[in-house]
């Protein structure tokens, strides 16, 4: 059986540990132009808001904004530790986006780009909302105000638990770290949003230190050890993180990123089925890689009943890979008729995929020993 490799998804570890996910740049002002023809950009447009958990109470860690336009979605800022936010709605932040943004390439990117670019006026940010992106929750939607108030409260988003499972992504030990602890831990957090790794660990170590309970400086420790290439030392980490707080899911998501990147299938398996037990709302993606780790331990029944799962859930087809997986398991099953299906919609996905060429001949090749089967 050939084994199944995951592409290079670019994880955002500092996500699922509880923290920042990417570099936070300052809002600049608008940029005078050398060019007198070229008109001049509209001044920014600075909102400001407040996020809370669905018991009224403000997260433990910070959460990222998003503004949502015409089915597109990008990363605006972040809340502070009190999760009020303030952003300057409009300008290029500098903010690094991750999987949770949309993409769009060609046309339909420049398109959109000049849809929502700041020179084409306030006027094309209609039907534009904000949301707050934590794993694990539900955000409430805010519509933009057009009013060209260029300072506006625009309310408070609401995040509500999703799933049912015994764990979550927010641990109750940062709510009770002392300060110089959390303050330690803030530092660390911001070094790693940049990849600073060296940085980050020596402040990520001293919180834990200060508080030993702090499960989320604990998972965070361990994203700056893979960062220097300290795998052992992650997976002790993530370990210490769930003695903190058995509840904390993040660290078991952790150990089961790290296993399927060092391609240690049993521990993936291990990994991923605690993960869907505590909170599978919170991290779909396990499903995918229980699967391949399944698949590659010769365990098609489990491989196809997890892809199948994460098929259901993956209702934006953010990762079509899963359905050449699922042709792989079928083709095993001599079902050529089903693998050459899942090739199809893997081509409907992604016509121009770097690989559409060698689908479209295993798809023609998978055609072919179907037909002959039914003669």
């Amino acid at each position: 059986m050939p084994t199944v490799h995951l592409r290079s998804f670019v994880l955002a570890l500092t996500v699922f540990c509880g923290s920042l996910a990417s570099a936070q740049g300052r809002p600049s002002g608008p940029r005078p132009s050398n060019n007198p023809s070229m008109p001049p950009e509209p001044p920014m447009m600075l909102l400001s808001g407040k996020v809370v958990l669905d018991d009224g109470t403000p997260p433990p860690e910070r959460v990222a904004i998003q503004r949502v336009c015409n089915g597109s979605s990008r990363r605006e800022g972040y809340t502070d530790s009190r999760g009020n936010f303030q952003i300057a709605f409009g300008r290029d932040h500098g903010l690094m986006q991750d999987a949770t943004e949309s993409t769009l390439s060609g046309r339909r990117a420049e398109a959109l780009q000049n849809t929502l670019a700041p020179s084409a006026g306030y006027s094309n940010w209609i039907g534009c909302e904000l949301r707050a992106v934590y794993p694990g929750y539900q955000s409430s939607l805010l519509m933009l105000n057009l009013d060209r108030d260029l300072q506006q409260q625009v309310g408070t988003i609401v995040l509500k638990r999703m799933g049912k499972g015994a764990g979550s992504t927010i641990t109750v030990t940062s709510m009770q770290a002392p300060k110089e602890a959390r303050q330690a831990y803030e530092r660390g957090e911001s070094s790693l949003a940049q990849r600073k790794f060296s940085e980050a660990e020596p402040q990520l170590r001293k919180a834990a230190t200060i508080y030993p309970q702090f499960a989320a400086a604990w998972c965070l420790l361990g994203v700056a050890h893979e960062g220097e290439g300290r795998d052992a030392d992650a997976v002790e980490d993530y370990r210490r993180s769930i003695a903190a707080d058995p509840q904390f899911v993040n660290p078991h998501f952790a150990l089961a990123a790290l296993a399927m990147r060092t391609e240690k299938w049993e521990d993936a398996v291990r990994s991923t089925e605690e993960v869907e037990k505590m909170d599978s709302a919170a991290f779909p993606i396990v499903y995918f890689y229980n699967a391949v780790a399944n698949y590659n331990l010769s365990n098609l029944g489990a491989s196809e009943k997890s892809v199948r799962t994460f098929l259901a859930m993956d209702a934006n087809h953010r990762h079509p890979e899963s359905t050449l997986l699922l042709a792989e398991i079928l083709e095993q099953r001599h079902d050529y008729a089903g693998a050459a299906e899942q090739k199809r919609n893997y081509l409907k996905i992604a016509p121009n995929a770097a690989n559409a060429e060698t689908v479209r001949a295993s798809l023609k090749r998978l055609e072919d020993l179907s037909a002959a089967s039914h003669n």
